[in-house]
């Protein structure tokens, strides 16, 4: 795969990691939406250190296997398969493994070096205008061809 500049996805080395991630706060009942945005607090008040649920709690960034999808381009919707079945994410191919609103989530060995060039892009692939694509399979028939979604 080739991008716009002309480059090719850079080797780099896998280490994974298991994250717990909450789902997005458009699929919360209402009445604990209410109860973490009282404990956020008025965002006026906010230090540059303090959590915040949409970016340091849910829906880790970057490459994953699993978990929430990333609905952070478009609402949030259901993805069906061929056959009208619920599709659950398997992999989501990110351009970036964070930015500066999803800074909890950089791995602790990139800390280091996480305000270098480039740090955040290491396999230097770019999906759509900087987006991700995740991946989805049938609940009913892993057979069944995957579903993409693409989030730029």
């Amino acid at each position: 795969m080739v991008g716009s500049e002309g480059y090719v996805p850079s080797p780099c080395t896998l280490d994974p990691e298991q994250v717990a991630e909450h789902p997005d706060a458009s699929l919360l009942p209402d009445d604990l939406w209410e109860r973490i945005d009282a404990w956020e607090g008025d965002e006026d008040d906010l230090d540059e250190d303090a959590v915040l649920y949409q970016s340091d709690l849910s829906i880790a960034p970057g490459w994953k296997a699993g978990g929430f999808a990333s609905w952070h381009a478009t609402d949030r919707a259901d993805v069906l398969c061929v056959c009208g079945a619920r599709t659950d994410l398997l992999v989501t191919v990110a351009s970036k493994e964070w930015d500066g609103a999803s800074r909890s989530w950089i791995p602790l060995e990139d800390r280091p070096t996480a305000d270098d060039m480039d740090a955040n892009i290491p396999t230097h692939v770019t999906v759509g205008r900087w987006g991700s694509m995740n991946v989805f399979l049938c609940r009913a028939d892993h057979t069944h061809p995957p579903q993409l979604s693409f989030q730029d």
